[in-house]
Protein backbone atom coordinates (compact mmCIF):
# COMPACT_ATOMS: atom_id res chain seq x y z
CA UNK A 1 0.00 0.00 0.00
CA UNK A 2 0.83 3.61 -0.61
CA UNK A 3 1.77 6.05 2.75
CA UNK A 4 1.26 9.63 2.36
CA UNK A 5 2.26 11.95 5.23
CA UNK A 6 1.70 15.20 4.55
CA UNK A 7 3.55 18.10 6.98
CA UNK A 8 5.35 21.03 7.51
CA UNK A 9 7.00 22.12 3.97
CA UNK A 10 5.88 19.14 2.25
CA UNK A 11 3.07 19.54 -1.02
CA UNK A 12 0.69 17.60 -2.67
CA UNK A 13 1.28 14.52 -3.72
CA UNK A 14 -0.31 13.52 -7.60
CA UNK A 15 -0.95 10.20 -9.06
CA UNK A 16 -1.83 10.56 -12.75
CA UNK A 17 -2.43 7.60 -15.00
CA UNK A 18 -1.43 5.38 -12.44
CA UNK A 19 -2.35 2.15 -10.80
CA UNK A 20 -2.68 1.03 -7.16
CA UNK A 21 -4.17 -2.31 -7.38
CA UNK A 22 -4.19 -5.60 -4.86
CA UNK A 23 -2.34 -4.21 -2.34
CA UNK A 24 -3.09 -4.84 1.49
CA UNK A 25 -2.64 -2.67 4.71
CA UNK A 26 -3.37 -4.15 8.40
CA UNK A 27 -6.01 -1.67 9.56
CA UNK A 28 -6.48 1.15 7.08
CA UNK A 29 -6.11 2.62 3.39
CA UNK A 30 -5.60 -0.60 1.95
CA UNK A 31 -4.54 0.71 -1.59
CA UNK A 32 -3.56 4.65 0.23
CA UNK A 33 -3.27 6.13 3.33
CA UNK A 34 -3.05 9.75 3.11
CA UNK A 35 -2.40 11.51 6.86
CA UNK A 36 -2.19 15.26 7.47
CA UNK A 37 -0.39 16.32 10.78
CA UNK A 38 -0.06 19.89 9.82
CA UNK A 39 -3.41 22.69 10.34
CA UNK A 40 -5.24 22.83 7.61
CA UNK A 41 -4.14 25.33 4.69
CA UNK A 42 -7.23 24.41 2.05
CA UNK A 43 -4.19 23.01 -0.39
CA UNK A 44 -4.97 19.41 -1.56
CA UNK A 45 -3.10 16.45 0.22
CA UNK A 46 -3.05 13.84 -2.32
CA UNK A 47 -4.76 14.11 -6.16
CA UNK A 48 -5.77 11.46 -8.12
CA UNK A 49 -5.83 11.91 -11.66
CA UNK A 50 -7.36 9.06 -14.60
CA UNK A 51 -6.17 6.57 -11.67
CA UNK A 52 -7.51 3.03 -10.97
CA UNK A 53 -7.88 1.89 -7.48
CA UNK A 54 -8.44 -1.65 -7.73
CA UNK A 55 -9.07 -5.05 -5.63
CA UNK A 56 -6.75 -3.25 -2.34
CA UNK A 57 -8.29 -4.79 1.10
CA UNK A 58 -7.65 -4.24 4.78
CA UNK A 59 -6.99 -7.66 6.64
CA UNK A 60 -7.61 -6.56 9.97
CA UNK A 61 -11.65 -8.58 10.14
CA UNK A 62 -12.38 -6.63 13.72
CA UNK A 63 -11.45 -2.51 12.82
CA UNK A 64 -10.48 -2.75 9.23
CA UNK A 65 -11.43 0.55 7.20
CA UNK A 66 -10.68 2.06 3.91
CA UNK A 67 -10.37 -0.74 1.86
CA UNK A 68 -9.16 1.43 -1.33
CA UNK A 69 -8.15 4.92 -0.07
CA UNK A 70 -8.80 6.29 3.72
CA UNK A 71 -7.75 10.41 4.16
CA UNK A 72 -7.56 10.69 8.03
CA UNK A 73 -8.28 14.61 8.25
CA UNK A 74 -6.76 15.24 4.99
CA UNK A 75 -7.88 16.77 1.71
CA UNK A 76 -8.19 14.23 -0.68
CA UNK A 77 -9.27 14.92 -4.68
CA UNK A 78 -10.49 12.49 -7.08
CA UNK A 79 -10.96 13.14 -10.87
CA UNK A 80 -11.44 10.89 -13.67
CA UNK A 81 -10.59 7.87 -11.77
CA UNK A 82 -12.20 4.18 -11.01
CA UNK A 83 -12.13 2.86 -7.54
CA UNK A 84 -13.27 -1.15 -7.80
CA UNK A 85 -13.47 -3.85 -5.73
CA UNK A 86 -11.76 -2.79 -2.96
CA UNK A 87 -12.74 -4.43 0.77
CA UNK A 88 -13.05 -3.15 4.60
CA UNK A 89 -14.11 -4.83 7.45
CA UNK A 90 -15.75 -2.41 8.94
CA UNK A 91 -16.84 1.22 7.20
CA UNK A 92 -15.53 2.40 3.57
CA UNK A 93 -15.36 -0.11 1.70
CA UNK A 94 -14.10 2.06 -1.49
CA UNK A 95 -12.68 5.28 0.21
CA UNK A 96 -12.92 6.44 3.93
CA UNK A 97 -12.58 10.18 4.40
CA UNK A 98 -12.19 10.65 8.70
CA UNK A 99 -12.22 14.41 10.54
CA UNK A 100 -11.65 14.07 14.05
CA UNK A 101 -9.70 17.00 15.23
CA UNK A 102 -11.19 20.00 13.97
CA UNK A 103 -8.50 21.78 13.26
CA UNK A 104 -6.99 19.50 10.94
CA UNK A 105 -9.54 19.48 8.21
CA UNK A 106 -10.84 16.22 5.87
CA UNK A 107 -12.26 17.15 2.58
CA UNK A 108 -13.19 14.82 0.11
CA UNK A 109 -14.10 15.98 -3.68
CA UNK A 110 -14.66 13.74 -6.30
CA UNK A 111 -15.39 14.61 -10.07
CA UNK A 112 -15.98 12.18 -13.12
CA UNK A 113 -15.09 8.93 -11.33
CA UNK A 114 -16.61 5.74 -10.68
CA UNK A 115 -17.00 4.02 -7.08
CA UNK A 116 -17.89 0.45 -7.59
CA UNK A 117 -18.21 -3.25 -6.50
CA UNK A 118 -16.51 -2.66 -3.22
CA UNK A 119 -17.63 -4.10 0.34
CA UNK A 120 -17.60 -2.67 3.68
CA UNK A 121 -18.05 -5.49 6.32
CA UNK A 122 -17.05 -9.14 6.36
CA UNK A 123 -18.46 -12.48 7.14
CA UNK A 124 -14.97 -13.85 8.35
CA UNK A 125 -14.01 -14.64 12.01
CA UNK A 126 -13.33 -11.44 13.22
CA UNK A 127 -15.45 -8.44 14.91
CA UNK A 128 -16.54 -7.60 11.68
CA UNK A 129 -19.02 -10.44 11.75
CA UNK A 130 -20.64 -8.67 14.74
CA UNK A 131 -20.25 -4.66 13.73
CA UNK A 132 -20.99 -5.14 10.24
CA UNK A 133 -20.27 -2.96 7.76
CA UNK A 134 -21.05 1.27 7.13
CA UNK A 135 -20.15 2.50 3.39
CA UNK A 136 -19.61 0.15 1.13
CA UNK A 137 -18.45 2.83 -1.68
CA UNK A 138 -18.18 5.83 0.16
CA UNK A 139 -18.11 6.66 4.18
CA UNK A 140 -17.75 10.34 5.10
CA UNK A 141 -17.02 10.75 8.80
CA UNK A 142 -17.22 14.33 9.82
CA UNK A 143 -15.12 16.32 7.11
CA UNK A 144 -16.83 17.79 3.86
CA UNK A 145 -17.28 16.00 0.76
CA UNK A 146 -18.21 17.00 -2.71
CA UNK A 147 -19.26 14.55 -5.24
CA UNK A 148 -20.07 15.61 -8.56
CA UNK A 149 -20.43 13.83 -12.30
CA UNK A 150 -19.75 10.83 -10.76
CA UNK A 151 -21.38 7.06 -10.45
CA UNK A 152 -21.45 5.13 -7.25
CA UNK A 153 -22.90 1.69 -8.48
CA UNK A 154 -23.00 -2.08 -7.35
CA UNK A 155 -21.29 -1.75 -3.86
CA UNK A 156 -21.88 -2.96 -0.97
CA UNK A 157 -22.36 -2.61 3.31
CA UNK A 158 -22.70 -6.24 4.65
CA UNK A 159 -24.91 -6.17 8.15
CA UNK A 160 -22.99 -7.57 11.22
CA UNK A 161 -25.36 -10.02 13.67
CA UNK A 162 -25.82 -7.54 16.30
CA UNK A 163 -29.29 -5.51 15.71
CA UNK A 164 -27.06 -2.65 15.24
CA UNK A 165 -25.01 -0.83 13.48
CA UNK A 166 -26.44 -2.57 10.33
CA UNK A 167 -25.09 -2.54 6.83
CA UNK A 168 -25.43 1.21 6.71
CA UNK A 169 -25.38 3.32 3.42
CA UNK A 170 -24.66 0.70 0.50
CA UNK A 171 -23.76 3.29 -2.18
CA UNK A 172 -22.95 6.41 0.51
CA UNK A 173 -22.63 6.69 4.16
CA UNK A 174 -22.87 10.03 5.75
CA UNK A 175 -21.81 11.62 9.46
CA UNK A 176 -21.02 14.58 10.88
CA UNK A 177 -19.20 15.84 13.68
CA UNK A 178 -21.62 17.23 16.56
CA UNK A 179 -20.84 21.16 16.73
CA UNK A 180 -18.84 21.00 13.53
CA UNK A 181 -20.69 20.18 10.97
CA UNK A 182 -19.94 19.84 7.41
CA UNK A 183 -21.13 20.46 3.76
CA UNK A 184 -21.65 16.93 2.04
CA UNK A 185 -23.08 17.19 -1.43
CA UNK A 186 -23.88 14.83 -3.96
CA UNK A 187 -24.97 16.76 -7.62
CA UNK A 188 -25.30 15.23 -11.04
CA UNK A 189 -24.17 11.41 -9.91
CA UNK A 190 -25.94 8.36 -10.62
CA UNK A 191 -26.49 5.89 -7.09
CA UNK A 192 -27.52 2.76 -8.41
CA UNK A 193 -27.68 -0.93 -7.35
CA UNK A 194 -25.68 -0.93 -4.61
CA UNK A 195 -26.87 -2.85 -1.41
CA UNK A 196 -27.68 -1.94 2.21
CA UNK A 197 -29.58 -3.30 4.89
CA UNK A 198 -30.16 0.50 5.94
CA UNK A 199 -29.95 2.88 3.48
CA UNK A 200 -28.91 0.59 0.26
CA UNK A 201 -28.29 3.84 -1.76
CA UNK A 202 -27.34 6.69 0.70
CA UNK A 203 -27.35 6.77 4.86
CA UNK A 204 -27.29 9.91 6.36
CA UNK A 205 -26.64 9.80 10.46
CA UNK A 206 -25.84 13.74 10.93
CA UNK A 207 -26.89 16.17 13.67
CA UNK A 208 -27.91 20.06 12.50
CA UNK A 209 -26.28 19.23 8.71
CA UNK A 210 -27.56 17.07 5.78
CA UNK A 211 -26.64 15.06 3.15
CA UNK A 212 -27.49 17.28 0.21
CA UNK A 213 -28.37 15.48 -3.38
CA UNK A 214 -28.98 17.22 -6.61
CA UNK A 215 -29.87 16.48 -9.85
CA UNK A 216 -28.82 12.75 -8.91
CA UNK A 217 -30.17 9.35 -10.12
CA UNK A 218 -30.93 6.89 -7.12
CA UNK A 219 -32.01 3.56 -8.14
CA UNK A 220 -31.97 0.46 -5.96
CA UNK A 221 -32.72 -3.11 -6.52
CA UNK A 222 -36.51 -4.02 -6.76
CA UNK A 223 -37.33 -5.19 -2.92
CA UNK A 224 -34.88 -3.63 -1.42
CA UNK A 225 -34.38 -1.71 1.31
CA UNK A 226 -35.54 2.08 1.17
CA UNK A 227 -32.67 3.98 -1.35
CA UNK A 228 -32.22 6.84 1.23
CA UNK A 229 -31.93 6.40 5.23
CA UNK A 230 -31.83 8.62 7.91
CA UNK A 231 -31.09 8.76 11.65
CA UNK A 232 -31.34 12.40 12.31
CA UNK A 233 -32.07 13.63 15.68
CA UNK A 234 -32.82 17.16 15.30
CA UNK A 235 -30.86 16.87 11.67
CA UNK A 236 -32.14 17.27 8.39
CA UNK A 237 -30.53 13.97 7.02
CA UNK A 238 -30.78 13.17 3.22
CA UNK A 239 -31.70 16.59 1.51
CA UNK A 240 -33.01 17.12 -1.98
CA UNK A 241 -32.13 20.25 -3.49
CA UNK A 242 -34.16 19.11 -6.57
CA UNK A 243 -34.11 17.65 -10.32
CA UNK A 244 -33.12 14.18 -8.63
CA UNK A 245 -35.21 10.86 -9.42
CA UNK A 246 -35.73 7.72 -7.35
Amino acid sequence: AVWVQRGNGSGVVTFIDSAITDSTASNTGGGILVQKTVLDDGEDDLVLIRTEVLRNRVTDETLGQGGGITGQEANVRIVDSTVDGNIASTSGGGILSSEVQSQLDARLVITGSTISYNIAGLTGTGGAAFLGGSGGGIANSGGAMNVENSTIARNEARPGTLPTPLGQGGGVYNTTTIGNPKTAQLTNCTVAYNVGQVGSQLYASIINSGLLVANTLIVGEPGGDPNCSTNTPGGLGVVSLGGNVS
